[in-house]
């Protein structure tokens, strides 16, 4: 499951992402992080943040920085 955030404040897109593993797994985690690099290449993202987020524990803590900067969280499976 994968967690991808955004939201438009002005004219900055800005995008993140929860992965709940390492991107360097050559699986899914690798493939949502490199959908995150292609949004930020196409759409001329302005802020792309990335946390690898290894246990359920550390997902709320993480969605918390998250909101807490700006980002309006959506879940997508």
């Amino acid at each position: 499951m994968y967690w991808v955030n955004t939201f438009f404040t002005g004219a900055i897109f800005k995008v993140a992402l929860l992965t709940p593993g390492t991107i360097s797994d050559v699986g899914w985690n690798a493939l949502a992080y490199d959908g995150l690099k292609a949004v930020e290449k196409e759409f001329s993202v302005k802020k792309v943040n990335h946390i690898e987020s290894k246990t359920p524990a550390k997902w709320e803590e993480h969605f918390c920085f998250f909101a807490s900067n700006g980002l309006k969280t959506d879940h997508f499976r």
